[in-house]
């Protein structure tokens, strides 16, 4: 419901053009946790076998930022491709995509970081905050959707998803920030981050 239900809402008040010019707004968009959700998976793994809180904390705090980085990267990029291009690929119909990607932002970034965040929960065995993190996403999707959708369309859309990203994302952190001790400053990139990405990397590639 978090992720499609806006679908739905588009569909109703906006018709099928609109909707297909979100439906592959949001697939492009989404392409941006293709990375993080690797990493977590890897996180998952390393989490679960490890009974050292510090290092599980740790692990989660690179692979967080590592997936946040990521993220920007491919989101830059999809800001910067021409809307001519998205016509040649999709179909001319398909235009506006770029200010769509703009609201979608903050909550594309959330989402990155929840890959990190809810592996960390599951690898802890703490997957029902996982599911109240959901049912947050979910709850907000419904309200913002009702409200925006109707009056500004696909705009409301997007920033509805945006919205319902970062609701879930904010209560899975201040959950890990509870757990850990975790800071705001520890977002930041720091010198052990690069040694700690090679090992992630070697994980998921399996050498």
């Amino acid at each position: 419901m978090t992720y499609r239900f806006a679908y739905f809402l588009v569909d109703r008040w906006g018709g099928t053009a609109a909707l297909g010019i979100y439906s592959v707004t949001t697939q492009l968009a989404e392409s941006a946790w293709l990375i993080p959700k690797s990493m977590g998976l890897v996180l998952y793994t390393r989490v679960s076998n490890s009974e050292r809180s510090d290092q599980q904390t740790a692990m989660t705090l690179t692979a967080l930022r590592a997936a946040l980085g990521s993220a920007a990267v491919v989101i830059i990029l999809l800001l910067l491709v021409p809307d001519r291009v998205y016509g040649w690929v999709f179909g001319n119909e398909i235009t506006g995509l770029a200010p769509l990607v703009v609201f979608m932002t903050p909550g594309l970034l959330a989402m990155a970081a929840s890959q990190a965040l809810s592996h960390f929960l599951s690898g802890t065995g703490r997957v029902m905050q996982n599911a109240v993190s959901s049912g947050i996403g979910a709850v907000v999707t419904l309200g913002m959707g009702y409200t925006l959708i109707p009056t500004q369309g696909l705009s409301g859309a997007a920033l509805t998803a945006s919205g319902a990203y970062l609701a879930s994302v904010l209560y899975q952190w201040v959950v890990f920030q509870r757990m850990t001790d975790a800071r705001l400053r520890d977002l930041l990139p720091t010198q052990q981050d690069g040694q700690h990405l090679v090992t992630l990397w070697r994980r998921l590639v399996g050498r």
